[in-house]
């Protein structure tokens, strides 16, 4: 716990990390493995803290195998798995009505998994509609949950402390509402579709339609996909503007490592190492003291069967219409709540879906204009 050891560290505000804080202010996270604190850090996905009787302390290499690793299993095979161990659980199902939960919850219903599934919003919200259509569809009880903000300067207080002071509590304040509605129920285990993207091109968008580029631009996947609004420098004191002004500057620098052979394999990487773990992590680990999380795609192998798909598989999303329309055509042509497209892989329905999606760019496009 971070919280734990600032208590015990008995840390104040001379030894903060002015970065940290900066990313914290601006995000509600903290990257690359930073805390608020110079003298806290986290461990890395890749370590093991080692501790002999003479209390030398040693961090030793797990030595995971890099995504660019050959997967051993598909999601489809992956989610088998899940589902067969499963079974005895009470499960719940994130169901947003776009493409990756709907592909989530037509595989588990396919393998015959018992779950219900479950959205939040706010009343009128297209994102509980389109859920309740492929709720019905599946034949599977759907739970809504409202924002509760009643209360909010006590249970904000509670966010916090569920995010252990290092991600914003009032960004996982409403899923931690839901989670905690869950076990209420009985549920014992949540499933979420977070990163799903990395089947699809969301994250390569910037580049289309050059997805096997050698030349890689990370300011433009800075600008357009991962930090899209500027940064309010002037709200902070000229010690922290200072800092603040040079972050994007860091952050660049930051994602050199994770450079491969190609542009898209570079998004893909950067986006799995840099980013899921301060922002998807956390979420599925804010609700350990209720119930247990799982994000599938999130899986190592899963991120790697992603990151070795053809280009052609990953454009538009095909890989994710082309599984959701082989296991369940009615599913497949509900429209996503945000650009009303189908996940249908049909040649007809992708057709009419390119026009949607251009007018929907088009749309967008004039208004950041």
């Amino acid at each position: 716990s971070f919280l734990a050891l600032a208590k015990r560290a008995r840390v104040g505000p001379a030894d903060l990390n002015h970065e940290g804080l900066i990313e914290f202010f601006h995000f509600g996270n903290v990257f690359l493995g930073k805390t608020l604190f110079s003298g806290i850090r986290r461990i890395g996905y890749d370590e093991i803290i080692c501790l002999d009787p003479s209390g030398k302390v040693e961090i030793v290499q797990k030595g995971v195998p890099d995504i660019s690793c050959s997967p051993q299993t598909s999601p489809y095979e992956s989610l088998e798995v899940l589902a067969s161990s499963a079974m005895r659980d009470r499960v719940s199902v994130d169901l947003t009505g776009g493409m990756d939960s709907r592909m989530l919850a037509v595989i588990l219903d396919s393998l015959g998994l018992n779950f219900e599934v479950a959205v939040s919003g706010s009343p009128g919200n297209r994102e509980i509609y389109v859920a309740e259509q492929i709720a019905r569809i599946l034949r599977r009880d759907l739970n809504v949950h409202y924002h509760d903000i009643s209360d909010f300067p006590a249970s904000v207080r509670a966010s916090f402390l569920a995010c252990d002071g290092l991600f914003s509590p009032t960004v996982a304040h409403c899923y931690l509402q839901m989670q905690q509605a869950r076990a209420r129920r009985g549920i014992t285990l949540a499933i979420k579709g977070d990163c799903g993207e990395l089947l699809g091109d969301f994250y390569w968008l910037q580049d289309f339609p050059f997805y096997a580029r050698r030349k890689t631009n990370l300011a433009r996947l800075y600008s357009a996909r991962l930090f899209p609004l500027r940064l309010c420098h002037h709200y902070l004191s000229p010690t922290y503007r200072s800092a603040s002004e040079q972050f994007r500057s860091r952050f660049l620098r930051s994602m050199a490592p994770f450079a491969s052979e190609l542009n898209t394999q570079t998004y893909d990487r950067i986006v799995y190492r840099h980013i899921a773990p301060d922002y998807s992590g956390r979420m599925v680990t804010l609700s350990r003291d209720c119930l247990s999380c799982l994000a599938p795609y999130l899986e190592r192998d899963v991120v790697a069967f992603g990151y070795a798909l053809p280009r052609t598989k990953r454009f538009f999303d095909y890989y994710h219409r082309e599984t959701i329309t082989s296991i369940n055509s009615e599913a497949a042509r509900v429209l996503t709540p945000d650009r009303r497209m189908t996940v249908c892989s049909r040649y007809i329905d992708v057709s009419a879906d390119v026009l949607r999606y251009t007018a929907d760019f088009t749309k967008r496009l004039n208004r950041v204009l």
